[in-house]
């Protein structure tokens, strides 16, 4: 191999049988070399450090592999990966003299207890040391990779502290993570003033944070998943450059300090605390905090008697089972746009005073205790998005109605909901509703709905009787789906909305209107048209009809399913002149097509459930195969 004195890239993958490379020298110009999965490679080339032009080195899955060759490894590496090699024992040696190297990676070696005695290269600018469960210490003299930026240190089940020197100087990244016996994190941890992203995450045995202050110029804290972890740093006040703090899955932390938080954070999140009892105090001094975010923390009852950070624009409070009050003085939260409350079971109510006036979205979710929803609702004149869902315990809306500039409103499983809001038709920014599982919702309000919806869906109101009056007003309404509303009988007598595009009615078991009076011709923009029995409206022999006067000629995409006493498809589906998709589903009864067959323009046909059907259709064997071969798409099933 050394004649191929033109080849830069050599990969060796997944060769199980080889044992050994020959004496010989490898190409001389090599740039790159990959060795992967070579189960029983007991041995790497000899001569490497000939290898003067070779840049990348990977090893990978090699787990025959035991230690490297006595001499040195290539001058001029830039990058070396070790990964996967469950026996190899020691590294290189002589790694100092590798002043090219410039990342380092080690990963899945199980049986490495520690590096060697000599220092790592001394250009290194990030090193990774990943999945080394046996490894008992850190590289020495770390203090001398003065070049050294990011530092990575994952899964070392056995590491139990850092090395008495100091980290290496410039480090702008640090990541710990599930290294679940380390006791202790690194000393003069203040001396890494370059220092800017900060994670420990999974160190179950870690308790406290060192006395000493941590990294001043620090931008990102992030902690996770250290259940011991009894205390956060001290003197977090003086950290004034960092933005973004994150405190995860702590167990064993119950309080804050009680010196103030980074004066210029802008992002704090609280998550799966259990313990904690409070929230950090003077929250009010905060005034570069935008984004808070409080989640699942069990003992939380309730917030500070002190304000928020008043230039909060989005706060998220999630699965705080035992929380009984929402903050005060909310409506001085002007720069709010984004408040979302989910799975607060102890909230009853909202606080006496308005929300935050400028709401953008407002989602309360599983609050199940929630009797009432915010007062002065129609106050906020920002918000454009609002989502009710799973609160069983709220019956109706406010008197004085919703936000008037609302674009979407979604109501959802709150199964003991009487009445919609009043006033809706007042809503006339309102373009998307909707209503889905409300068991005790059996009409709509008098009044019109929103005039300039464009999309409505009514789901799974069993108890529901009627749609709404007048819907034929909503001419901007151009999606409308009805699905498993077992209590709806017909439709309003004004017929469907007349710019329709789309419409599914689905499961509705109890719809007698026949289809014919739907009035489904007059809808010249429908495209879509999607109808699931069974129910009596889809109790007939023969579908669309004989004559084409029951569906439109707009139609491209037509879904029939549960018919069950359907038994042919009539000559009307050929007086759909652009339908390009049908799908006809679990009818069982379903023999026949028009003897004209189907219409030419159909690029895509389903058939599934059809049992009687699908044996006419059988490729090159049914009678209707005819009809289908020359259409592009087509599933019998």
């Amino acid at each position: 191999m050394q004649n191929l004195t033109s080849l830069q890239h050599l990969g060796i993958d997944h060769c199980g049988d080889l044992v050994s490379f020959p004496d010989e020298d490898l190409p001389p110009n090599l740039t790159s070399l990959s060795i992967r999965s070579c189960e029983n490679l007991r041995s790497l080339p000899n001569q490497m450090q000939n290898l003067t032009s070779l840049q990348h080195l990977g090893i990978d899955h090699c787990g025959d592999l035991v230690s490297f060759p006595d001499e040195d490894l290539p001058p001029n590496l830039t990058s070396l990966s070790i990964r996967s090699c469950e026996n190899l024992r020691s590294l290189p040696n002589q790694m100092q003299n590798l002043t090219s190297l410039q990342h380092l990676g080690i990963d899945h070696c199980g049986d490495l207890v520690s590096f060697p005695d000599e220092d790592l290269p001394p250009n290194l600018t990030s090193l990774s040391i990943r999945s080394c469960e046996n490894l008992r210490s850190l590289p020495n003299q770390m203090q001398n990779l003065t070049s050294l930026q990011h530092l990575g240190i994952d899964h070392c089940g056995d590491l139990v502290s850092f090395p008495d020197e100091d980290l290496p100087p410039n480090l702008t990244s640090l990541s710990i993570r599930s290294c679940e016996n380390l006791r202790s994190l690194p000393n003069q941890m203040q001396n890494l003033t370059s220092l800017q992203h900060l994670g420990i995450d999974h160190c179950g045995d870690l308790v406290s944070f060192p006395d000493e202050d941590l990294p001043p110029n620090l931008t990102s804290l992030s902690i996770r998943s250290c259940e011991n972890l009894r205390s956060l740093p001290n003197q977090m006040q003086n950290l004034t450059s960092l933005q973004h703090l994150g405190i995860d899955h702590c167990g064993d932390l119950v309080s804050f300090p009680d010196e103030d938080l980074p004066p210029n954070l802008t992002s704090l999140s609280i998550r799966s605390c259990e313990n904690l009892r409070s929230l950090p105090n003077q929250m009010q001094n905060l005034t570069s905090l935008q984004h808070l975010g409080i989640d699942h923390c069990g003992d939380l009852v309730s917030f500070p008697d002190e304000d928020l950070p008043p230039n909060l624009t989005s706060l998220s409070i999630r699965s705080c089972e035992n929380l009984r009050s929402l903050p005060n003085q909310m409506q001085n939260l002007t720069s709010l746009q984004h408040l979302g409350i989910d799975h607060c079971g102890d909230l009853v109510s909202f606080p006496d005073e308005d929300l935050p006036p400028n709401l953008t979205s407002l989602s309360i979710r599983s609050c199940e205790n929630l009797r009432s929803l915010p007062n002065q609702m129609q106050n906020l004149t920002s918000l454009q998005r609002l989502g009710i869902f799973d609160c069983g315990g709220l019956v109706s809306f406010p008197d004085e109605g919703l936000p008037p500039n609302l674009t979407s409103l979604s109501i959802r499983s709150c199964e003991n909901l009487r009445s919609l809001p009043n006033q809706m038709q007042n809503l006339t920014s309102l373009q998307h509703l909707g209503i889905d599982h409300c068991g005790d919702l059996v009409s709509f309000p008098d009044e019109d709905l929103p005039p300039n919806l464009t999309s409505l869906s009514i789901r799974s109101c069993e108890n529901l009787r009627s749609l709404p009056n007048q819907m034929q007003n909503l001419t901007s309404l151009q999606r409308l789906g009805i699905f498993d509303c077992g209590g709806l009988v017909s439709f309003p007598d004004g017929g469907l909305p007349p710019k329709l595009g789309h419409l599914t009615i689905s499961n509705c078991r109890n719809l007698k209107q026949p289809i014919s009076e739907w009035r489904l011709k007059r809808l010249a923009s429908l495209t879509w048209l999607i109808i699931k029995g069974p129910c009596p409206s889809t109790d007939t022999d023969s579908f669309p009809d004989e004559k084409g006067l029951l569906l439109p000629s707009s139609l491209t995409n037509l879904q029939i399913e549960d018919f069950k006493n359907l038994k042919s498809i009539s000559r009307g589906i050929h007086h759909l002149p652009s339908l390009d998709a049908l799908v006809i589903r679990n009818c069982p009864k379903l023999l026949s097509f028009p003897k004209e067959g189907l219409p030419s323009t159909l690029e895509s046909l389903a058939i599934i459930e059809c049992p009687l059907l699908e044996r006419r259709c059988r490729k090159e064997k049914g009678d209707y195969w005819r009809f289908i071969a020359n259409i592009p798409y087509h599933t019998i099933i």
